[in-house]
């Protein structure tokens, strides 16, 4: 329920707000005839060639760690891409166990997000912290 707070500020519940700004959430989820199981969706995303979908390109900067340890940073744009302001905001997503900024799943998320607003984007910035052993770093 939505209630005027101090300032004429508006006051609503989190459920109410999210389902105002994502209705597809209240929809169940259909998946395709061919994928009618987790197990068979989680094989085409494995096994399913992607690379010519959601197309990000990183700059990628290595980080010594204390211990002698290496993780990798990957960004996107590029700076020689799409220079961007400095006050662009910036998301910091984390891909899982031994994945990398190549996945599927954190490209899908990255390339409209960074997108320019001009490519119907949101013009952001991004950094992908690539864990010890994943996506090639040392």
């Amino acid at each position: 329920m939505a209630a005027n707070g101090p300032e004429g500020l508006q006051t609503l519940a989190l459920r109410d707000f999210i389902v105002s700004r994502c209705p597809s959430l209240l929809r169940g989820f259909r998946s395709s005839w061919l994928l009618f199981n987790g197990h068979l969706q989680t094989a085409y995303s494995v096994f399913g060639d992607f690379s010519d979908v959601d197309r990000v390109t990183y700059d990628r900067k290595l980080l010594r760690l204390m211990d002698g340890g290496t993780i990798s940073l990957d960004f996107t744009p590029p700076p020689n891409v799409r220079p961007l302001a400095d006050d662009t905001p910036i998301i910091v997503a984390f891909h899982g166990m031994t994945g990398g900024s190549y996945e599927p799943y954190l490209r899908s998320i990255l390339a409209p997000a960074c997108a320019s607003v001009a490519e119907g984007g949101l013009g952001y910035r991004a950094v992908v912290i690539n864990f010890r052993g994943c996506a090639g770093t040392p």
